[in-house]
């Protein structure tokens, strides 16, 4: 049995890659189709070179658009309860909420501010 009928053994489509189907998680396997290097997961998510690297820029930018927003909740959150401790006159503790509520809104600044700089240098509106 030749290396190449091995690998196909078992539902594996190809050789495995070092990258994880971004639809399911999976390991994705590598087909080369004459010129062109595709991938293939076991449940039959496909993708090109390109479309691969694509996704897998969509799926960056939907997790840094996550890490902002939850940052800012975060924020909020810390922000109330804060003011909850400072009612109840317990000022270290209103204090280091405070402080916590502004590094996260400085590291979701910060992640915005990459988010939008990406905007401008692809010319997407």
């Amino acid at each position: 049995m030749n290396l190449e009928a091995v690998e196909n053994e078992g539902n594996r489509p190809g050789k495995p890659s070092t990258f994880a189907c971004p639809d399911c998680g999976g390991t994705l396997w590598e087909l080369e189709e004459g010129n062109l290097l595709r991938f293939r997961c076991r449940t039959g998510h496909a993708y090109s070179a390109e479309s691969l690297l694509a996704t897998q820029s969509d799926a960056i930018e939907d997790a840094l658009w996550i890490a902002s927003r939850v940052l800012e909740e975060k924020a909020s959150l810390s922000h109330c309860l804060a003011s909850r401790m400072e009612a109840r006159n317990l000022s270290l503790a209103a204090q280091r909420l405070k402080e916590e509520a502004h590094s996260a809104l400085e590291r979701s600044a910060i992640i915005r501010e990459v988010l939008l700089k990406n905007y401008a240098n692809t010319g997407v509106d």
